[in-house]
């Protein structure tokens, strides 16, 4: 490979000298890491000038001084929430220069991350293929169709687990989320997953999944919620 060569462990070493990306850095073992991730191996000039400020962020952060509990949290998360998080605390610090709407931005999508995975979390679409038994196709025409909910995630798009009801959706589903006035996801996601006095404090996806004795209440919600957006 031009200017590239497999050391003795597999990593990838560049043989030219990394000052192309110009990080300045204190911590050579972080310069190793850079080379091993292949960060001057991008071909795309566009794209390496992105990946070039990306981590120049990530190497202004105080690794070091971070504290024990924030550190434990990002070792647990998964990598969208990683990334989430690490922009939080990018967005908290004076000399990243973000607004006050940024950081607002960042600690709403923060919320709502947490909010889905408290719930459950998220699969992506071929575990809602083995799942249903579908094919990628369907899955997006139901989505398309308001009869499942979808979350995108980067490039891709995830799927509530609670949705789900073993190899089907939870009963009813389809029919409330039909009922609900609101397009957006979050709406969507919020409606469902929040615990409600209405529903004996149950939230209207728990409701759902106990039968039909919450059904109507559960419509009722959902009628009101389009009442609400209406106005």
């Amino acid at each position: 490979m031009s200017g590239i060569e497999k050391q003795d462990n597999g990593a990838l070493h560049m043989e030219h000298s990394p000052d192309m990306f110009e990080i300045e850095t204190q911590t050579p073992s972080m310069l190793e890491l850079l080379r091993e991730l292949g960060a001057t191996h991008v071909k795309n000039p566009n794209a390496a000038a992105v990946l070039k400020r990306a981590i120049k962020r990530l190497l202004q952060v105080d690794w070091d001084r971070l504290p024990k509990r924030e550190v434990d949290s990002l070792l647990r998360s998964n990598d969208t929430d990683l990334v989430l998080q690490l922009a939080g605390r990018m967005g908290r610090n004076a000399e990243f220069g973000a607004s006050q709407r940024e950081r607002l931005r960042l600690e709403g999508v923060r919320r709502f991350r947490a909010m889905i995975e408290q719930a459950g979390g998220t699969v992506p679409m071929k575990d809602v293929e083995d799942r249903l038994g579908v094919s990628d196709d369907t899955i997006r025409k139901r989505t398309k169709k308001k009869q499942m909910i979808a979350i995108p995630v980067g490039n891709r798009q995830e799927y509530p687990v609670w949705q789900f009801d073993g190899p089907q959706m939870v009963p009813n589903f389809e029919a409330v989320l039909q009922l609900l006035d609101a397009e957006h996801y979050v709406d969507q996601t919020r409606f469902f997953i929040t615990p409600s006095k209405d529903l004996d404090g149950l939230s209207p996806i728990d409701a759902l999944k106990k039968g039909e004795k919450y059904l109507e209440r559960v419509k009722l919600k959902a009628r009101q919620f389009q009442q609400q957006g209406a106005k």
